[in-house]
């Protein structure tokens, strides 16, 4: 990417500018979602949208067709860790601990979004399982939670909400590149 005041040449995987005046300025990464319309309709029903002319064709869901070619990925100081879509798609809740920081991911096959939460609340770290409607549910209490949002549902947790972590999704080749020594999440058997 370029930016147009500077012409500076940013990596969007770093959030870094790697050419040009503003070269070693780094972005304040903030937690961003990739879904279709219509889930982010579902979710956030008042929302209302700018549509601007595109240059590039009608996004298609490529995560669907080759899941193996992308990953979720995060950086937690200097270490980077991802989740393999192809696992994602097996596996639609990952509760994982990269680098000893518990963590859940949830994914929805339908939309194509996946996002990861800190699975810490209250001082406690909580483990989930997939309930019906698309929701989670915790081991602990039992509670539902929305896993697009993070928030609680039902249950003794009513009202907690998950924290997001500020994670990316990438193409896989592009994540090894700027992160050759990232670790994997290999699937729920290695856990």
């Amino acid at each position: 990417m370029v930016d147009e005041p500077t012409g500076s040449l940013w990596s969007h995987i770093l959030g870094e500018a790697m050419d040009g005046p503003l070269k070693g300025t780094r972005l304040e990464i903030v937690p961003a979602v990739v879904t279709t319309w219509v889930a982010w309709k579902d979710n956030y029903p008042g929302t209302t949208v700018l549509a601007l002319s595109r240059s590039a064709r009608q996004f298609d869901v490529e995560f669907q067709k080759r899941p193996q070619t992308f990953v979720l990925g995060i950086r937690l100081g200097r270490k980077a860790y991802a989740w393999p879509f192809d696992f994602l798609q097996k596996e639609v809740i990952v509760n994982d601990a990269p680098f000893g920081r518990p963590m859940v991911v949830f994914h929805d096959l339908k939309s194509t979004e996946a996002q990861a939460f800190h699975r810490e609340v209250d001082g406690k770290v909580v483990t989930f399982t997939a309930s019906l409607n698309g929701q989670a549910t915790d081991r602990e209490t039992g509670s539902i939670w929305d896993p697009h949002t993070g928030k609680c549902l039902t249950g003794s947790m009513k009202g907690r909400a998950l924290r997001p972590t500020t994670a990316i999704i990438s193409f896989r080749k592009a994540w090894n590149d700027f992160h050759p020594d990232s670790g994997y999440y290999v699937g729920a058997d290695s856990n």
